[in-house]
């Protein structure tokens, strides 16, 4: 089941980060590399989806975990040919 959550940006870097996290899902879905979005965003979303009586924490980064593999892979990938 797919859930889709939508959180308004404040700021330019907000928005910068939403567009790193966009880069990083066709990146890894390109190449097929498995991935989390964690940090500030996660908590965000889990915050927004439950309805929790809580302020977003809203962030200016993208923090994302994959294997160390799937790291040398997507260098790999962005590497001009």
């Amino acid at each position: 089941m797919t859930e889709s959550v939508v959180i308004a940006s404040a700021a330019r870097a907000e928005d910068g980060a939403c567009l790193a996290m966009a880069d990083a899902a066709d990146l890894t879905a390109a190449t097929g590399i498995d991935y989390r979005i964690t940090g500030g965003h996660m908590v965000t979303v889990h915050t927004a989806r439950h309805d929790l009586a809580r302020p977003l924490r809203q962030t200016g980064d993208a923090d994302l975990g994959l294997q160390a593999q799937g790291a040398r892979d997507l260098r790999a990938a962005r590497r001009p040919r």
